[in-house]
């Protein structure tokens, strides 16, 4: 999981949604992984956000989220991956 940005509760939206489209023009893709409700809301918001920003250059923004299993402190979490997909041709 090196290439996926960890979102939590308190991660700045703004900054965030920054990080996703800064992320996805260096290396064309882009991955955010959050555990628990107030990650993964602040990961929805930046994807929101990001899709706004994206629109105003004709660029359409979607995602798709996949649950994924992960060991914290010898104890297993289920955590969601949303994985960015941009598509220009609008």
């Amino acid at each position: 999981m090196e290439n996926i940005m960890r979102v939590a509760s308190n991660t700045d939206v703004k900054q965030l949604s920054i990080s996703i489209i800064k992320r996805y023009e260096g290396s064309g893709e882009c991955k955010l992984f959050a555990i628990g409700a107030g990650a993964i809301s602040q990961a929805v918001k930046a994807l929101s956000r990001a899709r706004n920003i994206l629109n105003f250059n004709n660029v359409e923004l979607t995602y798709y989220s996949e649950f994924y299993i992960t060991h914290i402190n010898d104890e297993e979490k289920t955590g969601i991956i949303f994985s960015v997909v941009l598509d220009t041709a609008k």
